[in-house]
């Protein structure tokens, strides 16, 4: 039967973990066990409750066995006499096993020592807070993986909606909140009828249908004006001179040869034979297959 102050820990450990708060799980370790400092220690770094610190694993660790708990004394037998990671009387550490390979959980206390029950409650505790740990590094990559997502969903102007039962157009995502801000005042996005697949909900922007969970209608919009990278991305990503990127990027942008001219201060006939140079470069068959290479491969992700 588990204790209420055990279940207690047990939450707070996984809600350290879900919180990707390695330091806010040591706390509540600490808390429990009545310890003057809890850390946890790699082979590189760590964390401390007050914080990340830069110590790694003290060599006393090396070669000792993963999940089982040892005491200062036995550290102490191994001929390690700086104990800078348990700067107290006493300790306990038991090693885990985790994502980035074994860690070791560290208690100290400066007045009072540990008992044999504390020794036991470390064992049973260990592998929850080696998966909390496991669980934060997962929300850790998830996080990163899903900012890596949304900043290249924006960069191609993408944004998901969904429309309510009252037929309200819910924004899913930071890029579609932003994308319906800027409709005309007091204007919405209406559902489209059944069968609708594809419109224009408004100027500049494009949306799909598709069937979502459920049965519900998701809109994927799009914004059909998104600028291209800076001409020096265009002149290193296709092998161009940069006055040829700066034509390149005017007529990417759907100038005309002469507008792109105009635009950049040249001559039609200088515009022509930059426009040459660059369908030899790349290989772009007329102006035409220029922008459907520049707009169909990876370029608009490099904003």
């Amino acid at each position: 039967m588990i204790g209420s102050e055990v279940s207690g820990l047990l939450m707070a450990i996984t809600a350290a973990g879900a919180g990707r708060d390695i330091c806010a799980l040591l706390a509540a370790v600490q808390r429990y066990f009545r310890a003057d400092d809890a850390q946890l220690r790699l082979s590189g770094a760590g964390w401390a409750v007050a914080g990340p610190i830069a110590e790694g694993l003290p060599p006393v660790f090396a070669g000792l066995r993963l999940g089982r708990v040892y005491s200062q004394a036995e550290l102490a037998e191994r001929g390690q006499t700086d104990h800078r990671f348990a700067p107290g009387e006493d300790c306990r550490a038991i090693g885990l096993r985790l994502t980035e390979g074994a860690g070791w959980l560290i208690l100290s206390r400066a007045r009072t020592e540990f008992r044999a029950i504390d020794s036991a409650t470390l064992a049973m505790l260990a592998p929850h807070v080696a998966q909390a740990c496991a669980l934060a590094d997962q929300f850790s990559q998830m996080q990163a993986r899903a900012q890596v997502a949304e900043r290249h969903l924006r960069l191609m102007g993408v944004g998901i909606v969904q429309w309510d039962r009252h037929g309200r157009a819910i924004a899913q995502d930071a890029i579609a909140r932003d994308m319906l801000a800027r409709l005309p005042a007091g204007a919405s996005l209406p559902e489209p009828p059944q069968g609708v697949r594809f419109c224009h909900p408004a100027p500049g922007m494009d949306m799909v249908v598709q069937e979502g969970a459920g049965g519900a209608r998701i809109g994927i919009l799009r914004a059909s004006t998104r600028p291209l990278p800076a001409p020096d991305v265009l002149a290193q990503a296709l092998g161009l001179s940069l006055p040829e990127a700066r034509l390149a990027h005017a007529l990417g942008e759907g100038c005309s040869l002469r507008e792109a001219a105009e635009r950049l201060g040249l001559t039609v006939e200088t515009a022509r034979s930059y426009s040459k140079q660059i369908f030899a470069k790349t290989g772009a068959r007329g102006q035409p297959d220029l922008i459907r290479r520049i707009w169909a491969g990876a370029l608009p992700l490099a904003g």
